[in-house]
């Protein structure tokens, strides 16, 4: 197999991501194994096995040799670099090769759940990879500015431009970003023409309904004068600062995995009312989503959590401490 990458950081990024989802695979290939092995073992009585049940033992036993393969193979993943490629090649032994015409479909069907769990953890792996680079990124921004970003308005307080825009520079994209005309909206003829050009940082790994100029990341806007604040407003005026975070910044949320996606410069994010259900998050990975706070950490929430705990970890005035892990 080989996969090519733009650059050095690319690769890098993907390297880490792969060592990731071989880890988590891994622990994921526990449980079949255990059953696999239930099969064979386990009804050790001393007596010939019943006819019925040997197209079940075939199964497992095939399946326990594939898993056990699978797992030396995750010890150690057979990956190398070759200049902006991954190269991964394996070599399937003569043992296994003897059996592959009677037993290729049963190991298909054994080991795709097994591929998914390593894709899924791939993805969730650069997902958060990418939201630490937006968290850096306005933490940056705000050393910079002495303000976190915000959509940029016109005179009239019309908004423009989105925050994903404001912060290009620090995501090392300031080419990009003085192609944009900051006093024009994002679908001007000019700020139209950038939107095919979405940093891949903005991209949710495997994101259900995906599309190249839209993005999941999204933060959460408070109403103009609401008294319960998120990281952003509608109030072209206001402007957050860190010390305005009175609940804590590693107890906020800034930006989360939405599950409607939206065009990457357009200011657009999730509206917040702490008195309305809260807008709906994630669904491209299974059992959660995941969030940056304002200290810059990233954190896998589930799905399980308490609505009111996840309102609470959302507001920045709100005077709470959530702890998230509970559900």
């Amino acid at each position: 197999l080989r996969a090519g990458y733009a650059g050095e950081t690319s690769i890098a990024e993907a390297e880490e991501a792969l060592k990731a989802a071989a880890l988590m695979a891994k622990v994921a290939l526990g449980q079949p194994r255990q059953q696999m092995e239930n099969t064979l073992y386990g009804k050790a009585d001393g007596g010939p096995r019943p006819v019925k049940e040997l197209p079940e033992l075939f199964v497992a036993l095939v399946g326990l040799g594939g898993m056990n393969q699978l797992d030396q193979l995750l010890n150690k993943p057979p990956i190398k670099r070759d200049g902006n490629d991954l190269m991964a090649t394996v070599t399937i032994p003569k043992e296994l090769t003897h059996m592959a015409v009677l037993s290729a479909p049963v190991a298909i069907g054994l080991l795709l759940p097994a591929v998914q769990k390593v894709r899924e953890a791939s993805g969730r792996a650069q997902g958060q990879n990418n939201l630490k680079q937006i968290g850096i990124a306005m933490h940056a921004y705000h050393d910079n500015y002495n303000k976190l970003p915000s959509d940029t308005y016109s005179k009239d307080g019309k908004p423009l431009l989105s925050w994903r825009v404001a912060i290009l520079p620090q995501i090392e994209h300031t080419e990009l970003f003085l192609q944009f005309k900051m006093d024009e909206p994002w679908d001007s003829d000019n700020n139209k023409k950038l939107i095919a050009k979405m940093p891949a940082v903005y991209a949710v790994p495997n994101a259900k309904n995906a599309l190249p100029d839209k993005t999941f990341y999204q933060g959460f806007v408070s109403k103009k004068g609401a008294k319960s604040r998120s990281f952003f407003s509608e109030d072209p005026k206001l402007m957050i600062r860190f010390v305005n975070v009175t609940d804590g910044l590693s107890n906020s949320i800034i930006v989360a995995e939405a599950a409607e996606a939206v065009e990457w410069s357009k200011p657009a994010d999730m509206p917040f009312d702490a008195e309305a259900p809260l807008p709906k998050l994630g669904g491209h990975f299974p059992g959660g989503f995941n969030v940056l706070f304002g200290d810059g950490s990233v954190r896998f929430i589930r799905d399980t959590i308490d609505p009111k705990k996840l309102l609470e970890a959302i507001t920045i005035n709100g005077g709470e401490v959530t702890n998230l892990n509970d559900r």
